[in-house]
């Protein structure tokens, strides 16, 4: 990172701060209870922090180099970052300029500790719109997106936190319908936050694309690929006016990033076969991807991509659907399960409907986990109870609704496929393994899987 001049903080400001702190003796940011009724008339808002101590701190923080660095200053920085989770210690800080402050020894500092905390410092404050907005102003942006650069994994996920923070909020914003805000005010500023973000996405899909797919592709830090992944899905949701973001996404080379971060949390390796362990790693990771690649097929950018490389993206669909194929991962059935189920549709119906390309191979994994879902039913067609029987009303019917276009592929998928690609896509030994999953499904009474065994009754005769 270049290293810039920065700039000579107004001498003003360090005045104010000695008249501040003239009549303090402490100069640990915190009252304790002794000296909190002594001090009172410093604490910050409602807090129990003393506002001269942390202009202490931000004095230090002006005049720092890198040869001023101590472990007691990083006790106080870090000090500084736990404050930062109190509404009335970010007011003061904004009060004193403290984003610019920051972004003026980012840009001069060689020690990553320092850029890591004062970017944890920024992720804490970005709670706050006008911080969400100050960030999104081109001279601050610049700093953060080539900091996406650096090669320190620390740093690196508290600026994807910072980052997920912000566009988490712009969609929040920009998905609130008009009718819910009465104060006109308030939705001028809704507006200028979103609009500002999305200028800012724009004018730098370019470094997004070439930095996140570095940090995917090279990256052993598992919470910083969890994060990553979850940063790309949350850009992937952020449109505007009809203009969906992902399209600036949808590349080769970020594609490439997010499927060797998939497969390193999934522990799927070129020798083995997928990772049959799902847990809440797993299935985070496989949530991102999944609705990543679904954003993907709402534009051609993307649905030409996903054809492109249809191949990559079937070994990792078959990694996810793999584990997802066994009772013991697909059960309990939550919400998280089922959207990775519905996105996976979205993905393979776009490749069906583009080019009517169905990869016999998914066959068998869908079919398999369609037999798991479609529960035994009484004579009547009532459906029984799931294993985990669901009280959300909206969860229950998504789970329909994802029964019935698993089966609607499924069936569409056999109806055109012949005898040697159905075989040829249960491996070594295929007989056996369709006899059994024949059996599975013909558990099921419900007059849909019904008509799934009659055709694959009529492909083995």
């Amino acid at each position: 990172m270049e290293h810039v001049p920065r700039d000579v903080q107004d001498s003003s400001f360090e005045a104010e701060v000695e008249a501040r702190c003239s009549n303090v003796e402490a100069s640990n940011p915190v009252l304790d209870e002794q000296g909190a009724e002594k001090l009172k008339g410093d604490a910050i808002g409602n807090t129990l922090y003393s506002e001269s101590g942390l202009l202490k701190t931000l004095i230090s923080l002006s005049k720092f180099n890198d040869d001023a660095w101590s472990e007691q200053f990083e006790e106080q920085l870090c000090f500084l970052w736990d404050m930062t989770f109190e509404d009335d210690v970010i007011a003061v800080l904004l009060q004193h300029d403290f984003i610019n402050l920051a972004c003026q020894v980012i840009q001069t500092s060689s020690v990553p500790r320092l850029i890591e905390i004062l970017i944890g410092i920024l992720g804490n404050m970005s709670a706050r719109k006008e911080v969400r907005i100050h960030l999104a102003h081109s001279s601050t942006a610049d700093i953060l997106i080539s900091l996406l650069a650096t090669s320190d994994s620390l740093t690196l996920l508290q600026l994807v936190r910072l980052l997920n923070s912000c566009v988490w909020h712009v969609n929040r914003s920009s998905h609130t319908n008009d009718g819910e805000l009465q104060d006109e005010e308030k939705h001028l500023d809704l507006h200028a936050e979103v609009e500002s973000w999305i200028a800012l996405l724009k004018n730098n899909s370019g470094a997004l694309n070439e930095h996140l797919s570095f940090i995917l592709k090279s990256s052993t830090n598992e919470e910083l690929l969890q994060s990553t992944l979850e940063l790309l899905n949350n850009l992937c949701c952020t449109t505007s006016k009809n203009h969906y973001f992902s399209e600036f996404l949808s590349t080769s080379m970020l594609l490439e990033g997010l499927t060797e971060a998939l497969h390193q949390l999934l522990d799927v390796g070129e020798e083995k076969e997928a990772n049959v362990v799902w847990g809440d790693k797993s299935e985070k990771a496989a949530q991102h991807w999944t609705q990543t690649l679904s954003a993907f097929t709402l534009h051609h950018a993307g649905t030409d991509l996903i054809y492109d490389q249809r191949q990559i993206i079937m070994r990792s669909l078959c990694s996810i659907l793999d584990p997802l194929g066994l009772q013991e991962n697909i059960f309990p059935l939550d919400s998280r399960k089922l959207e990775i189920l519905d996105s996976i549709l979205d993905v393979i119906d776009c490749l069906k409907n583009k080019k009517n390309y169905s990869p016999p191979a998914l066959l068998p994994r869908i079919l398999t986990i369609l037999s798991f879902l479609s529960v035994v039913t009484k004579d009547t067609g009532d459906q029984a109870d799931t294993p985990e029987e669901s009280d959300n009303e909206e969860s229950l019917e998504m789970q329909w609704e994802v029964q019935s276009r698993l089966f609607t592929y499924c069936f569409s998928v056999l109806c055109d496929i012949d005898l040697t690609e159905f075989l040829e896509a249960f491996g070594d030994n295929p007989i056996p393994k369709v006899r059994a999953l024949l059996s599975s499904l013909s558990q099921c009474s419900d007059h849909k899987i019904v008509k799934i065994t009659t055709v694959i009754e009529r492909l083995l005769t």
